[in-house]
Order: C-alpha cells, then structure tokens, then sequence
C-alpha cells in the first residue's frame, strides 16, 4: 500500500499539481529575498495597484465604479484606501450580471449562502494556483508542506 501512496503522491506533484507547487517555491525564494519592511510594502503596494488596475481595466463593473466614486488609478499608499467606498455583498449581488459580463477565462464559483444569499463572483485558474500557494506558504511556516 505504501508503494501505491507513493505512486500517487509522485504522479500528483509532477501532473496535476505541478504549477501550483511550483508558484509556492516562488513564494518561499520571495519570502527570503524581500526582508526589509519598507521593501515588503513596496512590493505589496504595487502587487495591489497591479490588482487594482487589472479590475478597472478588465471589467466594467470595476470601471464604473472608479468612475463614479472618482477613485484613483493608481494607489499612491495604503492610506489612500480610505478613499474608497465600502464594496458589500450586497452590492456584489446586486451587480453580478455586471460584474461577470465579458470576462475571459473565468468560472463561477459561489458563498456558500450563511448570510442567507448565495453570491456567484468569477474565478479563474490563477486564482486556484494562488490560493494554493498561498495556503501551503502558510502552513509551510509550521513545517506542514503538500503532500
């Protein structure tokens, strides 16, 4: 049975997992490069106005709403995220039609509903490889690593 896990495990890491796990030693070379904090917020700010830009630019909804609150396009710094309106659930689940209209290499995924309403919002496989790497970065912290 051991040679059979091992097996698994193998053809999992180098097949199906392989981007993810290789996103999470990216993480960790990260981690141990980038030390000082003024270097890690720098590093954060832009990865943030990378985000930013790609929402406003990508998708209509983010567009109209940048305009409309006559948000910046560019984040100078984390204080300038006071300037910015609440985005609730329910104004998610309000415009969701909006917001998943012309997107490109998405699915759906869903809350799981505990408020009550379920709200679909877009994903991708990117996201997953992130969420992934950054679980495991993690927990990686506590000496816990895949598979």
């Amino acid at each position: 049975m051991n040679f059979f896990l091992f097996l698994m495990s193998l053809f999992l890491r180098r097949f199906v997992l392989a981007e993810r796990l290789q996103r999470l030693e990216e993480k960790k070379k990260l981690y141990k490069t980038i030390r000082d904090n003024d270097k890690i917020y720098h590093f954060q700010l832009e990865r943030l106005n990378q985000q930013w830009k790609k929402a406003y630019v990508e998708i209509p909804f983010y567009k109209e709403w940048k305009e409309k609150h006559r948000l910046p396009d560019y984040i100078s710094s984390i204080g300038d995220l006071k300037s910015f309106p609440p985005l609730t659930k329910d104004v998610i689940y309000k415009n969701q039609d909006f917001i998943q209209k012309g997107l490109i290499n998405y699915y759906l995924t869903s809350t799981g509903g505990t408020s009550g309403v379920t709200t679909h919002f877009p994903t991708s496989k990117y996201d997953a490889v992130e969420t992934y790497s950054n679980a495991y970065l993690g927990r990686s912290w506590w000496g816990i690593e895949p598979l």
